[in-house]
């Protein structure tokens, strides 16, 4: 799961710079990090604007908070508008790993089906005889 959790961040219409010093981190940012051996994972990017047309500033309370609240409760709790949103799509790749060991520290997990045994191949891998010389 993807979440992060800024409140009160200072957006300009004139500046393409966002000041992260500015706001409040509520959660802070996760990488996608979708499991090997799964396929493509869809995220969603939610720009939300504070009451009274972003003028108000909103106190969140770190501890009610967890990566399993849900957008429309968010919303209806503080307030908010959705102004802005986007998707985008994301599969396993090697720097997936590097978040599971580095951020997350906990073992990677990987899906996927078992491996076929071929009838025909013994234990060594070599292709089975068809005929036994008596």
């Amino acid at each position: 799961m993807y979440d992060c959790y800024s409140s009160n961040i200072s957006l300009s219409a004139t500046s393409t710079k966002v000041n992260k010093d500015s706001s409040d981190v509520i959660l802070p940012y996760l990488p996608p990090h979708p499991p090997k051996g799964t396929t493509y994972h869809r995220y969603t990017l939610v720009v939300a604007e504070q009451p009274n047309g972003g003028q108000d500033k909103i106190e969140m309370d770190k501890s009610q908070l967890s990566r399993d609240v849900t957008l429309s409760a968010l919303c209806s709790q503080y307030k908010l508008d959705v102004k802005g949103l986007t998707f985008f799509r994301q599969v396993w790749d090697k720097d997936v790993s590097r978040i599971y060991q580095e951020i997350l520290q906990q073992p990677e997990p990987v899906y996927g089906k078992q491996p076929k045994v071929d009838q025909l191949l013994d234990e060594t891998g070599q292709k089975k005889k068809k005929f036994v010389n008596l």
